[in-house]
């Protein structure tokens, strides 16, 4: 087919990994398509990204008379969802970032893996489920108020837990329990998975803080320019990091820790929890804390604010105050 000799070709090889050869060639075609509706002979990497945006997610159905306000916080919800998910995702790439409308999503962020992997591992399925969580943390933490834009987002991040901890044993306990299609399993594996989101939820509100600056620049182009697409997306990390050097510097995760498991009835109850920590101190042995104590945790946290009119004017000047 006719493209532009400057495409990216692997991308479009990561981008259609676990694709059949029929829904590749169909793709082509289609963006062949929207390059010739834009009045151009050859595709370009746009053109097949938005060929297969159709394919997976619907067209795009643009808001014409939008609020203001609820277009201002869909930008902050889908740009904590790509902060986040650039600095946890370490082995994939946020192939773009919209707030264009596409059936019942307002908005979007698309990862992509760097390259085709066939086992799913711990430390990853924890990056997802933070990537899921983000969208809550900025509406409730930093917007104050919360939509029922995260829920699909919660729904994603709870299914990953269930099947953490009882499908995949990655929690506290080696059983596995079948289960029937949206069944959920038994109290001590949903008290489990509640664990390990409660802990996740606190290193993701953590990153997001640390990481403000960036979601307030990503934001700001998606309420500019509607999408961000690969390098445009990049662009804007890397104006970010230039105001703010301290983006650049990795994000620590915390260990995750639970209870025992299936604790007896003289256990300790769901508030009185603490690590199993007595027994490894007293063998020297450095102890792991837990990412958080359950429930709602940085209260007294300052979240950085941009001077009034800086959203909507990208001409405009803030370097974030530094701790």
């Amino acid at each position: 087919k006719a493209h532009d000799p400057d495409i990216d070709i692997e991308l479009m090889i990561t981008d259609s990994m676990g694709w059949t050869p029929i829904l590749i060639k169909t793709v082509i075609n289609e963006a062949l398509i929207v390059a010739h509706d834009a009045g151009r002979e050859q595709l370009n990497y746009k053109d097949w990204l938005a060929a297969a945006d159709e394919r997976s997610d619907g067209i795009k159905q643009p808001i014409r008379s939008w609020h203001r306000d609820d277009r201002r916080k869909t930008a902050y919800h889908e740009a904590a969802h790509a902060v986040v998910g650039r600095y946890v995702l370490t082995e994939s790439r946020i192939s773009k970032a919209t707030i264009i409308r596409r059936g019942h999503a307002l908005g979007m962020v698309v990862p992509k893996p760097k390259e085709e992997r066939t086992s799913m591992f711990r430390r990853s399925i924890e990056s997802w489920i933070m990537v899921s969580l983000a969208g809550h943390v900025v509406e409730t933490r930093y917007l104050k108020d919360l939509s029922t834009g995260p829920s699909s987002d919660l729904s994603n991040a709870t299914a990953r837990a269930v099947f953490y901890v009882s499908q995949w044993a990655m929690g506290p306990t080696k059983l596995v329990v079948p289960l029937k299609l949206g069944e959920l399993p038994p109290a001590p594996f949903v008290t489990a998975a509640h664990e390990l989101l409660d802990q996740l939820y606190a290193e993701t509100e953590r990153l997001v803080l640390q990481k403000m600056t960036a979601v307030h620049y990503v934001a700001r182009a998606l309420i500019e320019r509607d999408e961000l697409i690969g390098d445009e997306l990049e662009e804007v990390f890397q104006e970010a990091e230039s105001v703010d050097p301290t983006l650049a510097q990795p994000f620590e995760r915390k260990l995750l820790q639970f209870r025992t498991f299936a604790p007896l009835p003289a256990a300790q109850t769901m508030g009185e929890w603490q690590p199993k920590a007595a027994s490894t101190a007293a063998a020297g042995t450095a102890v792991p804390q837990p990412a958080a104590e359950l429930g709602p945790t940085g209260e007294g946290d300052v979240w950085p604010e941009p001077p009034a009119g800086w959203l909507d004017d990208p001409g405009m000047a803030w370097t974030p105050p530094t701790a």
